[in-house]
Protein backbone atom coordinates (compact mmCIF):
# COMPACT_ATOMS: atom_id res chain seq x y z
CA UNK A 1 0.00 0.00 0.00
CA UNK A 2 1.27 3.40 -1.03
CA UNK A 3 0.96 6.39 1.20
CA UNK A 4 -0.30 9.47 0.04
CA UNK A 5 2.55 12.31 1.69
CA UNK A 6 1.39 16.27 1.44
CA UNK A 7 4.38 17.40 -0.92
CA UNK A 8 4.29 20.77 0.84
CA UNK A 9 5.20 19.60 4.00
CA UNK A 10 6.69 22.99 5.33
CA UNK A 11 3.26 25.01 4.86
CA UNK A 12 1.81 21.82 6.66
CA UNK A 13 3.57 21.15 9.20
CA UNK A 14 4.62 17.45 8.54
CA UNK A 15 3.24 14.54 6.17
CA UNK A 16 -1.07 13.80 5.84
CA UNK A 17 -1.84 10.67 5.79
CA UNK A 18 -5.28 9.70 3.93
CA UNK A 19 -7.72 8.47 6.17
CA UNK A 20 -9.08 6.49 3.67
CA UNK A 21 -5.43 4.85 3.04
CA UNK A 22 -5.04 4.47 6.72
CA UNK A 23 -8.23 2.60 7.04
CA UNK A 24 -7.42 0.30 3.58
CA UNK A 25 -4.27 -1.13 6.00
CA UNK A 26 -6.52 -1.62 9.20
CA UNK A 27 -9.47 -3.76 6.90
CA UNK A 28 -7.02 -5.36 4.42
CA UNK A 29 -5.45 -6.62 8.48
CA UNK A 30 -9.14 -7.96 9.67
CA UNK A 31 -10.02 -9.17 6.25
CA UNK A 32 -7.00 -11.53 6.28
CA UNK A 33 -8.46 -12.28 9.83
CA UNK A 34 -11.72 -13.86 7.95
CA UNK A 35 -13.91 -10.39 9.09
CA UNK A 36 -17.18 -9.60 7.82
CA UNK A 37 -17.51 -6.19 6.40
CA UNK A 38 -19.90 -5.15 8.67
CA UNK A 39 -17.79 -6.48 11.80
CA UNK A 40 -15.40 -4.18 9.87
CA UNK A 41 -17.47 -0.97 9.85
CA UNK A 42 -18.50 -1.53 13.69
CA UNK A 43 -14.76 -1.35 14.91
CA UNK A 44 -13.25 1.09 12.78
CA UNK A 45 -17.04 3.79 12.37
CA UNK A 46 -17.07 3.62 8.95
CA UNK A 47 -19.83 3.11 7.12
CA UNK A 48 -20.67 0.02 5.03
CA UNK A 49 -20.47 1.67 1.69
CA UNK A 50 -16.55 3.09 2.59
CA UNK A 51 -15.68 -0.48 3.73
CA UNK A 52 -16.57 -2.11 0.91
CA UNK A 53 -15.20 0.14 -1.37
CA UNK A 54 -11.72 -0.57 -0.36
CA UNK A 55 -12.59 -4.08 0.48
CA UNK A 56 -13.59 -4.67 -3.43
CA UNK A 57 -12.14 -1.64 -5.40
CA UNK A 58 -8.67 -0.20 -3.41
CA UNK A 59 -7.78 -4.00 -1.97
CA UNK A 60 -9.27 -6.06 -4.66
CA UNK A 61 -11.10 -8.81 -2.39
CA UNK A 62 -14.04 -10.59 -3.59
CA UNK A 63 -16.57 -12.63 -2.02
Amino acid sequence: MVSVENRNREASGGPSFSTTEISAVRIEEMVQNDRLVRAITSELGLSYGIAQCIVSDMLRFSK
